[in-house]
């Protein structure tokens, strides 16, 4: 695996960045935003915008969960291996998410088993778990945005288990591309073979299966 890797950004880049993550807090809920959260949150040091490359870890197992991050761009892997040595992909943030192990991260508790692992070249802007403790703690409508955000992600994760509930497994994969349709762009998938089998648990034989049954672009 490789190191976190954070490519220096220009301070019009950061700003543009911090903006985009306050604008999407703002078309969370359909009610007003607090001008006071938005300026708390616009300091000089709550928010962290970086670039990662494609495999740099933003959690591994043996550390705290003391950041949360909005995804602008790209795509952020969740998982873990069994005892056998088996890899399951547990989640995968898109674009205009919130990547956060959540129950971990609200009191910076130690992460026993998951990692999180930029996709492709992403860009995202981090809070600190002590932070958000403070923005917790002034700002009663960020738990609002949390709960929300919580809700969005339990969304996913049921569309998740749908897929992985299918007993024919080559039917799984056509129900990926039908419920996620974000993981392709232009018929080509954004997931490697060994990350698809692991998000909807299929073998490498049955993915080539499915892919005769069910081709890209049909």
């Amino acid at each position: 695996m490789k190191n976190k890797i954070i490519i220096p950004l220009s301070t019009e880049e950061e700003q543009d960045l911090k903006m985009s993550t306050v604008v999407y807090l703002k078309g969370l809920l359909d009610a007003p935003f607090p001008g006071a959260l938005e300026q708390d949150l616009m300091q000089s040091d709550a928010l962290l915008p970086v670039r990662h490359f494609k495999g740099d870890l933003l959690l591994q197992p043996g550390k705290n969960v003391d950041m949360a991050w909005f995804l602008k761009k790209g795509l952020v892997k969740m998982y873990y291996y069994t005892r056998e040595g088996c890899l399951v992909m547990s989640y995968i943030w898109n674009a205009e998410s919130i990547v956060v192990l959540f129950r971990k991260f609200r009191k910076g508790k130690r992460n026993r088993k998951y990692y999180m692992e930029v996709m492709e070249g992403s860009e995202l802007v981090g809070i600190s778990s002590a932070t958000m403790q403070l923005v917790y703690a002034q700002h009663p409508f960020a738990q609002e945005l949390t709960d929300e955000i919580l809700a969005r992600q339990t969304q996913q994760e049921e569309l998740q288990k749908e897929i992985l509930q299918i007993t024919d497994r080559k039917e799984r994969y056509k129900r990926l591309k039908e419920l996620f349709p974000e993981f392709l762009t232009d018929g080509k998938w954004r997931l490697t073979n060994a990350e698809i089998c692991a998000f909807i648990g299929i073998s490498a034989g049955t993915l080539a299966e499915s892919r005769k049954l069910y081709p890209e672009g049909v």
